[in-house]
Parts: C-alpha cells; sequence; structure tokens
C-alpha cells in the first residue's frame, strides 16, 4: 500500500482527509501493521486502488478427511437405496457452495478500487 500511496502522490494526512481515517492509524495501515481487514483498511485500499486477497478456508487436514469419509461411508451402508440420497444431499451442498463462492481450491481476490 505504501508504494500506491507514493504512486497517486498522496500523503497519509490526504488519505486519512479522503478516507475520514486518523492520520497515525492511515500510516500504520499503509505500512502493513494491521491484522484484519476492517472497513478503515478497506476505504484506504479503495482510496489507493489496492486490491485486497480474500481469504481461503482453512484446509482440513488428513484426520479429517479420514473421519469425513467415513461417515459418508457409514451413510451409504446405511441406506437403503446404495446411497442415491446421500450422493444426491452432497451435490446439493456442493452446488450450494459454488453459488455461494465457497469453492477452497481457487485463490480469489477482490477489488476494491470499484
Amino acid at each position: 500500500m505504501s508504494a500506491a500511496c507514493m504512486a497517486k502522490g498522496l500523503s497519509y494526512a490526504e488519505v486519512g482527509r479522503l478516507t475520514n481515517v486518523d492520520q497515525a492509524q492511515v500510516s500504520r495501515i499503509v505500512r502493513g501493521q494491521f491484522k484484519r481487514f476492517s472497513s478503515n483498511v478497506i476505504q484506504i485500499c479503495r482510496i489507493l486502488g489496492v486490491e485486497l486477497p480474500v481469504p481461503l478456508p482453512k484446509a482440513p487436514d488428513e484426520g479429517e478427511w479420514t473421519a469425513a469419509f467415513a461417515s459418508v461411508q457409514r451413510l451409504i451402508n446405511q441406506s437403503e437405496d446404495n446411497g442415491t440420497t446421500v450422493s444426491r444431499l452432497l451435490n446439493a451442498i456442493a452446488d450450494l457452495q459454488t453459488v455461494s463462492g465457497g469453492d477452497a481450491h481457487q485463490r480469489k481476490t477482490t477489488s476494491v478500487a470499484e
């Protein structure tokens, strides 16, 4: 963000005035000294034309995958339709995640410059 601030020829005071954020906080944010994407961080990024990465959810570890597969296998074994209902349910969940942007296998970037 510091490079974007310099490239736009803006001082921290000017960024603060444009975003209604205190100059000291602008200085910390532009130097990367923040832990979460607060509204102030987003406002500053918007003014500077900086894109924010959308964090990916934590990938499950091997034990979580094993437990999930065991649960699915148990559901299939107990079903009367050889797992057709379980399969349809899992596909419906996957479709909902895709529609809501929950694809954890692809890193996305959100532009706040709009």
